[in-house]
């Protein structure tokens, strides 16, 4: 069976340069979002390893471990968003978790005290926001049911 043939117009040589030189510009970007999250894959396989054999890196502690992977991602998740430029409301949930992730590595690298009990709370509302505003638009999407 034959497909139908399409109607779309090839792209204007204006068009195709436009979208050459924003890709392009676009591209070191991406690059650095894609490095920061291949580093904190690598920092989560570092923090299992440290947990079963704390011997392999004799001279860290646990915060720094666990906290590069979160820095890490939170960090490639805030630049992923110039690269995407969402809607105002959308770029104020991803800056939301973003911040959760950063601020929750952050509170690794604390010792225990006042400061890191009100920064892991920050953290936990911020997540909780986050949820709960995925939730309501789940269900403000949801088609309902016959």
């Amino acid at each position: 069976m034959k497909e139908p043939a399409t109607t779309t117009k090839p792209d204007s040589p204006e068009q195709v340069r436009i979208t050459e030189h924003t890709q392009s510009k676009r591209l070191p970007l991406t690059m650095f979002v894609r490095v920061l999250l291949f580093l904190s894959l690598f920092g989560c396989i570092a923090l299992v390893l440290f947990d079963f054999f704390p011997a392999l890196l004799p001279l860290l502690t646990h915060g720094p471990v666990s906290a590069l992977p979160l820095l890490l991602v939170g960090l490639a998740y805030l630049v992923l968003q110039l690269r995407l430029r969402p809607r105002p409301l959308e770029l104020l949930k991803r800056v939301m978790l973003a911040s959760a992730f950063i601020l929750w590595g952050l509170d690794q690298l604390l010792p225990v005290g006042p400061l890191a009990t009100t920064l892991g709370d920050i953290v936990i509302v911020l997540y909780i926001i986050d949820l709960a505003l995925m939730m309501r638009d789940a269900l403000l999407t949801q088609k309902p049911v016959a």
